[in-house]
Parts: C-alpha cells; sequence; structure tokens
C-alpha cells in the first residue's frame, strides 16, 4: 500500500521530501538547544520569584505579629486598669495561638521605680495573686541610669496564665541585659523593636528565640521626642517568639515543595546561627541558591535558600527526552509532508462529499426554521431587503410570502416607529444582538405588537455573513400587561385618596367633639348645683364618650398617616425607642407596679425611629392594661439576630389571647372586650401590623408559659429589617436591665 501510494510522487516531488527531512532534523536540533537555554533562565528566574514571595510571606507575618503587639499595645492605652480577665478575654477574641503557631507567651509589663516597689508589690498581691513576688530567672550587671527612675521592668499580665504563671508573674525584665535594652529601645523610639537572639524563660530549650516589644504610653500625653514619651510611658506589651517553631510555620509549606530556607540571625559576636534545627544543605551541592536581607522590627536577618534535588527533578526536564521530541517532530513534519502530497488526490473526493452534507445541514435548517411557530425574518446585510421568512411569520402579517421577500422590514412598520425600526437595523453593523419591541402593521390594518431578538452573524473574517430575526406576538399579552398597570395606578390613586379622607375627617371631627366636651363641662360647672345625681352621670357620660371618640379620632389619624407622615428609614437604635416609649407609659408603668426587663443591647435595625417608638408603646402598653390586678405587670424584650432580620419578643404575664383570635386582633376597630372591661380603641394592634408592613416587617402571636409550664399571658414576636453590617452593635447581647420595677 505504502509502495504504491510512494510511486504515485514524481522525482522532483521525492528529492523534495528529502530535502524537507534534512532541513526539519537540523531545525528541530537548534530549537533543542534553544529549549535548554530557555528553560535554564525561565528556572532561575521562578527560582527567584518564589525566593522573593517567601520573602514578602516571612516580613508579612511579622508584620501581624507587629500589629497584635499594637493592638494589645491599644488595649492598655484605653484601659490601663484591665484585669487578668479582661486581658484573657480581649486575647480569645484574637485567636492569637491557633492562628499563629510559634508564638510564646503574650505578657504586659509595668516599669516600678524602687522606691514604689513595695507598694507595688503589695497592689500586686490584692488586684492579681496573693503570691505575687518579684522574680528574676537570669540576672547580669545594669546601669540604673539608663532606666532613668524605672528601675524595674514587671511583668503583671501575660497568657496562657497557666501554663507559664511560675516562670512568668512578677518577673524583672530589667534584669536582663537584652530584654532590658530592647524595652529601652522601644520606650524611646516609640516603635516595635525585635530583640537580639534570646532563649525564651518559658521555652525550656537551648534553640534561638526572640522577644518583640511595643511600648504603651499613657493617653493624651505627647510623645514626640524622647523625654516625652519617656515621660509617658506606662508599660509594654511583649510577645515571645520560639525560633523552631517559627522556622518551621514559615517554612514548612516552602520546605515540602523541595526549598530548603533557612533564617540566619547575627549574635553578638557577629556569628550567623540558624534560627531552627533543620539541617542546612550543603550550598555547593544545589544548582539554585539565594539569599536575602531582612530588617524586622529593627532587626536584620539572612534568608538563605537552596534547592533540593526533589525540587530540581520537578524542575530540569531529561535534555535527551526533549531531544528525542523533536527528531520525532521532524520526522512526524517529514512524514506529514509525505501525506499532503498524498491526499491532494484524495482531498476532491473529500470536497464533493463535503458539498453534499452542507446541502443536507441546509435542508434541515430550513426544515426547523419552516415549523417553529415564531416568525423568522432573514434580511440582505447590504441591501436591508428581505431574503427569506417562514409560514410563521406570514401568518402573523397576513401577508404571502412572496409579498414580503425583497422588501425592507421598515415598509410593515408602524409609522410613527420608522424611525426607531431603522436605527435598530442600522445597529446591525455594531452590535451582535438586540432585543427590543416594535409595532408593525398587519395586510388588514390591524396593529401587530412584536419582540424581535435578532442576531448578526460574521465569518472567519469579521464580515457579516447573515442578519436574521426570531419575531414574537406578544400584543395579547402587551395589552393585558397595559390593563393591569392601569389598574395598579387605579388602586394607588383610591388609596391615595382614602388616606387624605381619613386624615381630613379625622382633623375636622376633633373640633365639634371639642364643642361638646367644653360646653358638657360648662354646663356641669355653671348649673351644677341645680342638677340632680342622675344629670351629672349624664353629663359625666357624654364627656367619657366625647373623649373615647377623641381618641379613636386621634388613633385613626395616626393610622391613616403611617404611610404619609413616617420618616426615612436609617439605622435605629431599639434600646433608645424602647427607653423612649417607656418613658411615656411611665405613669401607668408606676400606677401598676410594673417591672419592664429590656437587654442592655440589641442589634440595631433599619426604621423610623417614632414609628418603632410607637409600635413599642402599643405592644407594652397593651401588657400593662391587659394584666388582672391581683398580680403586677411583668414584660420581658429580648432580641436576636437571625439572618438579615431582628426578630424581638415582647412576653407578658396578662390574661392571655384565645388562638383563634390571633389574626383577628391586628384588624381595626376588633377587640376582644368592651369599653367597660378595658378601655380602648381597637386601632393600637392595627397599627403595629401597618407599621411593620412598611418597614417590611412581620409579626405573631404564641402564647407565655409559667416556669413550671402553665399558660401565662402572650409573646408578640416582632420581626424588623437588620442594619448594615458595618452599623451591628457588637456589645454582649445577653444581659437583661430591669428599667421598671425592683433592680
Amino acid at each position: 500500500m505504502a509502495r504504491e501510494t510512494f510511486s504515485l510522487l514524481t522525482w522532483p516531488q521525492r528529492l523534495f521530501l528529502l530535502a524537507f527531512m534534512a532541513a526539519a532534523l537540523l531545525l528541530a536540533a537548534i530549537v533543542w538547544h534553544g529549549e535548554q537555554t530557555s528553560q535554564n533562565k525561565a528556572i532561575e528566574t521562578t527560582f527567584e520569584s518564589d525566593v522573593d514571595k517567601l520573602a514578602q510571606s516571612v516580613a508579612e507575618r511579622m508584620r501581624l505579629y507587629q500589629m497584635t503587639l499594637r493592638s494589645g499595645a491599644s488595649f492598655w492605652e484605653t484601659s490601663p486598669f484591665a484585669s487578668r480577665k479582661d486581658w484573657q478575654a480581649y486575647l480569645d477574641r484574637q485567636k492569637l495561638w491557633s492562628n499563629f503557631p510559634g508564638l510564646d507567651a503574650l505578657a504586659y509589663a509595668q516599669p516600678v521605680t524602687d522606691q514604689d516597689l513595695d507598694a507595688f508589690l503589695l497592689r500586686m498581691r490584692q488586684e492579681i495573686s496573693p503570691d505575687f513576688a518579684l522574680q528574676s530567672h537570669s540576672q547580669d550587671d545594669r546601669n540604673p541610669s539608663d532606666l532613668t527612675d524605672h528601675q524595674h521592668i514587671i511583668i503583671t499580665h501575660f497568657e496562657p496564665y497557666l501554663q507559664n504563671r511560675n516562670t512568668l508573674l512578677g518577673l524583672d525584665l530589667s534584669q536582663n541585659s537584652t530584654r532590658r535594652d530592647t524595652a529601652l529601645q522601644a520606650r524611646d523610639s516609640g516603635e516595635t523593636v525585635l530583640s537580639p537572639p534570646l532563649q525564651l524563660i518559658t521555652a525550656g530549650s537551648t534553640n534561638v528565640d526572640f522577644l518583640m516589644v511595643t511600648p504603651v504610653y499613657k493617653s493624651f500625653f505627647p510623645t514626640s521626642t524622647i523625654e516625652q514619651r519617656r515621660l509617658a510611658l506606662q508599660g509594654w506589651v511583649s510577645l515571645g517568639l520560639h525560633g523552631n517553631s517559627l522556622a518551621q510555620t514559615l517554612f514548612g509549606t516552602a520546605r515540602t515543595r523541595g526549598y530548603d530556607a533557612h533564617l540566619l540571625v547575627s549574635k553578638a559576636d557577629g556569628q550567623l546561627i540558624s534560627m531552627d534545627d533543620h539541617p542546612d544543605t550543603d550550598p555547593s551541592q544545589p544548582r539554585l541558591s539565594s539569599e536575602r536581607t531582612l530588617i524586622i522590627a529593627g532587626q536584620s536577618w539572612l534568608m538563605r535558600v537552596h534547592s533540593t534535588p526533589s525540587l530540581e527533578a520537578r524542575l530540569y526536564r531529561d535534555p535527551w527526552s526533549s531531544l528525542i521530541a523533536n527528531i520525532l517532530l521532524a520526522l512526524a513534519l517529514s512524514a506529514g509532508a509525505y501525506l499532503l502530497l498524498i491526499s491532494r488526490q484524495q482531498s476532491r473526493l473529500l470536497a464533493v462529499q463535503t458539498l453534499q452534507q452542507l446541502n443536507d445541514r441546509e435542508r434541515h435548517y430550513q426544515s426547523v426554521v419552516e415549523g417553529t411557530v415564531e416568525g423568522y425574518w432573514q434580511i440582505d446585510p447590504i441591501t436591508r431587503q428581505t431574503v427569506a421568512v417562514n409560514s410563521s411569520l406570514c401568518t402573523m402579517l397576513g401577508y404571502e410570502r412572496h409579498e414580503i421577500i425583497g422588501h425592507s422590514p421598515i415598509r410593515f412598520c408602524a409609522p410613527e416607529l420608522v424611525e426607531d425600526f431603522s436605527q435598530q437595523i442600522d445597529s446591525l453593523w455594531s452590535r451582535e444582538h438586540r432585543v427590543y419591541d416594535i409595532t408593525l402593521i398587519r395586510k388588514d390594518g390591524s396593529p401587530l405588537i412584536a419582540h424581535i431578538a435578532a442576531s448578526t452573524l460574521r465569518d472567519e473574517n469579521g464580515a457579516i455573513d447573515s442578519v436574521f430575526a426570531m419575531v414574537t406576538d406578544i400584543t395579547d399579552a402587551t395589552m393585558l400587561r397595559n390593563a393591569l398597570t392601569e389598574k395598579t395606578r387605579a388602586l394607588e390613586s383610591s388609596n391615595s385618596d382614602l388616606q387624605q379622607f381619613a386624615y381630613v375627617a379625622s382633623h375636622d371631627l376633633q373640633a365639634p367633639l371639642r364643642v361638646v366636651s367644653s360646653y358638657l363641662q360648662l354646663l356641669e360647672r355653671r348649673y351644677g348645683n341645680t342638677l340632680d345625681k342622675e344629670a351629672h352621670e349624664f353629663i359625666d357620660f357624654a364627656v367619657q364618650g366625647a373623649r373615647r371618640m377623641s381618641r379613636l379620632i386621634n388613633d385613626l389619624l395616626t393610622f391613616s398617616r403611617v404611610e404619609t407622615a413616617g420618616e426615612r428609614m436609617q439605622p435605629t437604635q431599639l434600646p433608645q425607642c424602647i427607653r423612649q416609649a417607656l418613658t411615656n407609659l411611665a405613669v401607668s408603668i408606676e400606677a401598676r407596679q410594673a417591672t419592664i426587663d429590656v437587654p442592655a443591647s440589641m442589634p440595631p435595625v433599619m426604621g423610623d425611629t417614632g414609628q418603632i417608638t410607637s409600635l413599642f408603646q402599643n405592644l407594652v402598653g397593651n401588657a400593662l392594661k391587659y394584666c388582672p390586678d391581683e398580680r403586677p405587670p411583668h414584660v420581658v424584650i429580648t432580641a436576636s439576630l437571625n439572618h438579615d432580620m431582628v426578630e424581638i419578643d415582647i412576653a407578658d404575664n396578662g390574661i392571655g389571647i384565645p388562638p383563634d383570635q390571633y389574626t383577628r386582633i391586628f384588624l381595626i376597630f376588633q377587640r376582644l372586650h368592651g369599653p367597660e372591661e378595658y378601655e380602648g380603641t381597637g386601632i393600637g394592634l392595627a397599627l403595629v401590623k401597618r407599621i411593620l408592613e412598611r418597614h417590611k416587617g412581620r409579626v405573631w402571636i404564641t402564647p407565655n408559659h409559667r416556669a413550671d409550664g402553665t399558660p401565662e399571658g402572650t409573646i408578640f414576636h416582632v420581626c424588623l429589617p437588620a442594619a448594615p453590617t458595618d452599623s451591628q452593635d457588637t456589645e454582649d447581647k445577653g444581659a437583661l436591665e430591669t428599667l421598671y420595677g425592683p433592680r
């Protein structure tokens, strides 16, 4: 078979194949040499980039440690008399030891003069621990003048407490020159300072460790000069760093990837020592090696990174395999040239078969277009004339196919929309897809509202190949949507008129009621001596009725103005609203000797402060009103954040509400008791519901129970939208504060 096909080639073609093969092999060798050179340069560049990233990660981690110390310093500046529990709670929130492995104790030390030492130790035994005593695990000669009047640097607070109590409680840092000098440098510079290599007292090993120290200055003291910083000094926050654990944390991932990384620090004699006990690679052996100098809080560290055999095996590919691959590629190209010549005869037959397949696909495409229920409209991109339509479009417009083909679509557009339609068609040069609605005119003159999705197809050179659109008849849907819009507008207008009517009616009814009430009271004062007891009762009934009518009108006015007279929605603090509501109810609360328990802080909500105050006033007022006389009212208000809503529970110990009435009581003028039992207008809970509807909230009821499970009272559950996260209250939500009643 191969011999038969090769015999089809002429001698010039055969010579061309041999020359092509020789050139391809030579090119393969040149490309191989260039690949090896580029590969080595790329590997070196990548290695240096990885070393830079590793150095950046080390600097970033140490910067986080410095930020932690500055945060601790800020804590002590704002809370100079904080207790050990306050310090522990602050550090627990920071999650230092879980987020930053390799850290030792985080401590707070205070400067103490010799003359104040006894008083200081006595105060520490009273405030911190009865066995608080001055201790020093390592001593050296010190010059007291270096510390001005601070002869001692004593640790008073530290965490973890139990783990380091025996070693750190009362430790005098001034007894060790390295720790003392580091503290003095931090005090005078006002910056975070990293000590030279030392052994931490709590480490229990001979590894290289460090102490990072940040000064704490008294609030509102100037700290511009060294003298001012010395006078303003309050103490130091120090952080112990285990060298071995720190190096494992910084380089653990890099070492697993084959990067042999070490941090070297200088001792007092200038000798470089490794921070950890990880074995160092012989720098003469690795193919890749690099160093970086890092300045960390005033100290200079040297980071040395070498490649390991595993990394080199992963980076450097076998050069001979690449050469073999290039040779095979050259041979493959030669074979391709051979096959190209052979396939010229076969391509002719393939072209015929391909043309047949294209014709079959064209017929399939036409059948799909013709069978779709949507209209299909294709135009020529140059002349803008119709070149093809389907039967669905002809049915929509009422024209025959030949009456549409050859004409511009603009001919079938409503006259007032011709300009807009022309712009949409002209945009086919700049936009691939266009979706819009347009009104067309059918053959019988009736309008056709069409939804058009037009597309422009381009060939491989970017030239426009065809433009077509799918047309959907949306006439009925548009008419229905317009009808719904008109009805919605009419309802909104009707609601506005009803609200205005309620406001005007409520306002105008007040004047006659005041006249009736005033004249009845005037009649009683002027002719009271001549009237009998029954007449006085009649007058009293009339006055009370006028007052109830006035309250009813005021409540109706408030109810009607929830939507129109409300303030804009803004972050609102619930405790302020509750306190204002309770202030408005102070007379009733004192009269009933009620107890109101409210959380010390609650999540803020988005709302109208005045309306939320009215909401609480109505709910607490009902709790006071509907509580039996034989027991004082007790109202407990709690709140919790549930996703993007704040749920508030108002629980009372009143008479309760039958479950079958839970919905009815929120209807306007609906009351479960007559005015002779409990006064009221029947608008309060309806107002609560309407306020919540405006705030996109909701309210529901569940029965309340005593501790023994006996039903007593009601719980009103209110949901309001929570304020954005940046305004959320971060205080403890669990504590309850008794605003009224026994404390």
